[in-house]
């Protein structure tokens, strides 16, 4: 209910109670007087019933408004609860999922936490808030909550969301920025996001007193393999490979494809003699696992810790020099 209705109403009640009185005073006295207060009093009934009348109206004509909107929208009072969800809001989530996904939302968004702020920043807290939730079939969606605060007199009255479906903008983003920092083959990372990470990675490592080495690794004699059976097999060769690698480290460890058949590993976390261990790890699972029947593959690696300062290519020509000395020891060692 607005301030004005509100004050309306609160006129109405006075006067009616004074006529009530006057009322009173008459009973037992009937007289023209009485005749004049009740035709006021239905006078002023009549008018209060108008203008209950035209207020459901306009809250009818707001109704038809949010309903012909072409997103989900919702309004949610001082007391941060909902209001009123529009027609594309039931559409989106369907009728037996409304309440529970309000529930969701008000939670993701800390709806009080929210209205609180608001009160006390006056307007400037304006912000999205993304999150995933189900839509009517089930499906999985990524919606955008933008919220535009509501006010009377410069008093917090609620809340108005408004909601949009960027489950395509984001994953069509996802696979745009994948396609920037990932070899298209094999799923590593590539040589581009191995120059961004490095001096983040690093820097992390120093403020927090860890150590951060790199192996860098390429296949033995893998010329022969794609001259001998085709690049077709040589590409199988590559994947399969990462998908070993990637396998046998961290999550947090990274994975970088350089060039051709070289590869470097990010280890996060861990010093010389760790990486050499990891290294040996993984020589001995690819020496092990069985690409194929005809042929047989081995990798030989260099090791190399990173010190605080090193650029990047300081520590790749260290892991180079180590992994050609591992070469030239026989293939499939680590250096």
């Amino acid at each position: 209910m607005s301030k004005f209705t509100k004050k309306f109403f609160t006129v109405y009640l006075i006067f009616s109670l004074i006529l009530l009185t006057i009322f009173a005073y008459f009973y037992f006295f009937p007289s023209i007087i009485l005749d004049l207060i009740l035709l006021i009093m239905v006078l002023c009934a009549f008018y209060f019933i108008l203008f209950r009348v035209s207020y459901y109206i306009i809250d009818l004509e707001r109704k038809k408004i949010l309903n012909s909107l072409p997103v989900p929208i919702f309004l949610i009072n001082g007391n941060g609860e909902f209001e009123i969800v529009n027609r594309n809001f039931i559409n989106f989530f369907g009728k037996k999922r409304c309440d529970f996904e309000l529930e969701i939302i008000k939670k993701a968004m800390k709806v009080d936490i929210v209205l609180e702020k608001e009160k006390k920043l006056k307007g400037k807290n304006r912000f999205i808030t993304q999150l995933e939730i189900k839509d009517s079939h089930g499906n999985l969606r990524i919606i955008d909550i933008l919220k535009s605060f509501i006010y009377e007199d410069e008093n917090l009255k609620g809340m108005l969301g408004i909601i949009f479906d960027v489950t395509q903008q984001t994953k069509l983003t996802e696979v745009l920025y994948n396609q920037t920092i990932k070899d298209e083959l094999t799923g590593a990372f590539n040589r581009r996001f191995l120059y961004h990470i490095f001096p983040v990675e690093k820097e992390r490592a120093l403020r927090n007193n860890y150590k951060i080495s790199v192996i860098m690794f390429d296949i033995d004699d893998f010329k022969k393999i794609n001259d001998n059976f085709g690049h077709q097999i040589g590409d199988y060769v590559l994947k399969t490979l990462c998908e070993v690698i990637k396998k046998n480290i961290r999550k947090y460890d990274y994975l970088f494809r350089i060039g051709g058949e070289e590869f470097v590993i990010l280890l996060i976390n861990a010093d010389i003699n760790n990486a050499y261990k990891v290294a040996e790890k993984l020589r001995k699972i690819v020496e092990e696992y069985k690409f194929d029947e005809r042929f047989r593959v081995t990798i030989s690696l260099g090791v190399a810790e990173v010190f605080e300062n090193d650029t990047l290519n300081d520590v790749l020509e260290r892991a180079d020099k180590a992994m050609y000395k591992a070469k030239s020891l026989g293939k499939n060692k680590v250096a």
